[in-house]
């Protein structure tokens, strides 16, 4: 559950008199996420939103960051969740002692267990929100992309206690960035990527994506560092690999924005280093999350393992062997 912060009715009533829509009606906990406190709120002028305050490891610098590429993106036809400006105009509100925003509320479903047809179109929404950030004059840098020092700082700080603590995730975090420095990524193409596409950030009515959301890792970064991303967060199931989900979701972004034959070559690469990224950022906030905390820690193991079937070299050669073609489901996507 994701809800660090909670306040008294009339604080919340304090905070909605910045903006013109109504009242509390109804109020929510979102159990979702792990960065920001959410909730569903429902107003009297008829409509819902999610109120998002923003803790700690938000830098307040870049929140306005975030929210200028969402709606950028929405402008541009990506159905994203813009924020309600209050009286002033503005994107954010101060609220007990933190930042916060008002945010639309976006309809559709999120997944549990994605199917191949809704990864197809996935990748195709992935693909579309790639061509339609073109433009973006925003710029934050990947702060924790495996293929700079930015995440080894992040291992660094807690090494010593995974080596005791977590040593299975100790061991390949080493053996990942060996792998890394051994083949250093260059001109991909790149630019501003949401850099967290996992089910719950992705909005669905029946088989057909419809919505993006949380865009709080968004950062300057390889476009097919984003697809790799999403092919791990979609196409493992614990200890199970889901090639036709893997396919797939290639199959439907390749409809709309073809990959380089460098972006091919490299993709299994890509994918570890996804892995190796959210290992570490899972490993991070186990060791360092309050037992008592409102949030549930996300297990560090399940991305330890997708990074182990990368590495084995039958896997691999099962992934960039299968030929990336138009599905089948095209036509009904």
């Amino acid at each position: 559950m994701a809800v660090y912060t909670r306040f008294t009715t009339q604080e919340l009533d304090e905070f909605l008199n910045h903006y013109t829509v109504g009242t509390c009606k109804d109020l929510q906990e979102i159990q979702q996420g792990v960065e920001n406190s959410n909730y569903f709120l429902w107003t009297t002028d008829n409509n819902r939103y999610v109120l998002t305050i923003y803790e700690k490891r938000v830098a307040v610098s870049d929140i306005p960051y975030f929210l200028d590429f969402t709606e950028y993106l929405k402008n541009k036809g990506i159905n994203a969740p813009s924020s309600v400006k209050n009286k002033q105009g503005l994107s954010t509100t101060d609220f007990v002692g933190k930042k916060a925003a008002l945010i639309h509320f976006l309809e559709g479903n999120n997944l549990d267990i994605p199917n191949p047809q809704q990864c197809y179109s996935a990748g195709q929404l992935i693909a579309q929100s790639h061509l339609a950030q073109k433009g973006f004059e925003g710029y934050r840098k990947n702060t924790l992309s495996p293929f700079s020092q930015d995440l080894y700082q992040l291992y660094a700080s807690v090494k010593e206690r995974l080596e005791k603590e977590l040593p299975e995730i100790h061991s390949t975090a080493q053996e990942a960035f060996e792998l890394i420095n051994k083949n250093h990524l260059s001109d991909l193409p790149a630019g501003t990527i949401h850099a967290d596409i996992f089910p719950d950030n992705m909005f669905f009515i029946g088989d057909e994506a419809v919505g993006i959301i949380d865009f709080y890792f968004s950062c300057y970064d390889f476009l097919a560092y984003d697809l790799a991303i999403a092919l791990c967060a979609w196409c493992f199931d614990d200890k199970v690999f889901n090639f036709a989900n893997y396919q797939h979701m290639l199959q439907g972004y390749q409809t709309i924005r073809p990959l380089s034959q460098a972006e091919l070559s490299n993709l299994i690469l890509l994918m570890q280093g996804a892995a190796l990224r959210f290992m570490l950022t899972r490993a991070y906030d186990w060791l360092n999350t309050p037992t008592d905390a409102f949030v549930s820690r996300k297990n560090p193991y399940a991305f330890e393992r997708i990074y182990s079937f990368l590495k084995n070299p039958n896997n691999k050669d099962m992934l960039i062997s299968q030929p990336i073609q138009q599905s089948d489901t095209a036509n009904d996507s």
